[in-house]
């Protein structure tokens, strides 16, 4: 269950910060910046409480998810140089 809410959290804070911004472009209304502040608090309530269910192992499964999508969408990121540097 905490793993599930930790790529949730993630997903929820990262696509409303994008979604809401847009919003912003679009409509030209600075109050949505509050909607997106809100959001984004929610993400990291979220992600608190998926850390403590989740525990040790639930975080280092969501760490190698995490890896595999975001190293995925990353053309350019050719993975860890053998002294340790991106």
């Amino acid at each position: 269950m905490g793993v599930i809410v930790l790529v949730i959290s993630q997903f929820l804070g990262w696509g409303g910060i994008v979604l809401l911004c847009s919003l912003v472009i679009k409509t030209s209304k600075p109050a949505m910046h509050f909607f997106g502040v809100g959001i984004y608090t929610v993400s990291w309530g979220l992600f608190g409480g998926g850390v403590i269910l989740a525990g040790p192992k639930g975080i280092h499964i969501v760490r190698n998810i995490l890896k595999k999508y975001l190293v995925f969408l990353s053309p350019r990121f050719k993975g860890a140089k053998k002294d340790g540097n991106l």
